[in-house]
C-alpha cells in the first residue's frame, strides 16, 4: 500500500476532526433532555441513494423530528425526535410501507448522541475569520 503523504491542510483538517469528535463524545455524556428519544430503525429495502434520500425526507417532514442520519449498506437509520412526535413502531412501518421499503425493527433510548443533533441544537456558531471555508463563497 502507498504511503499517505500528511500536508499541513490535512494536518489542521485532521485536528478539527479529532476536536469535533471529542466535543460529541463530552456532549454525549451529558444527561439526555427529558423529551428528545433516539430510535434507531432497520430498513429493508433500501438500495441505493435514492432511497436513503427519501427515507430521509420522510422523516423529517414528521413534526418532531429533529435529525435523521441513515447508512445505505446496513439499512440503519437513526432518528431524534421528541418522545410527542408519534412515530411508533405502527407509524413507522407505515411510513416506510408508502415508500416501498419494510420496517424491521426499532431500538429506543432516552436523549441523542447523532451528532447531526447535536451541531443543530448545541453547537454554538462558528463567527472566526475562517468559518466561510467549505461554504461556497469565493474571496
Amino acid at each position: 500500500m502507498k504511503p499517505i503523504k500528511i500536508t499541513p491542510l490535512k494536518s489542521i483538517i485532521a485536528g478539527a476532526a479529532a476536536v469535533s469528535f471529542l466535543g460529541t463524545a463530552a456532549w454525549a455524556n451529558e444527561p439526555a433532555p427529558q423529551n428528545i428519544e433516539q430510535v434507531n430503525i432497520t430498513v429493508a429495502g433500501m438500495t441505493c441513494p435514492f432511497c436513503v434520500a427519501t427515507s430521509e425526507k420522510a422523516l423529517k417532514a414528521k413534526p418532531g423530528v429533529h435529525a435523521v442520519e441513515s447508512e445505505l449498506k446496513s439499512g440503519l437509520i437513526a432518528i431524534c425526535m421528541d418522545t410527542s412526535a408519534g412515530l411508533d413502531d405502527a407509524a413507522l412501518t407505515q411510513l416506510f410501507k408508502s415508500k416501498g421499503f419494510t420496517f424491521k425493527s426499532a431500538e429506543r433510548a432516552p436523549g441523542c448522541t447523532l451528532e447531526s443533533f447535536q451541531t443543530k441544537e448545541e453547537a454554538p456558531k462558528d463567527d472566526s475569520p475562517h468559518s466561510h471555508y467549505g461554504s461556497g463563497t469565493n474571496y
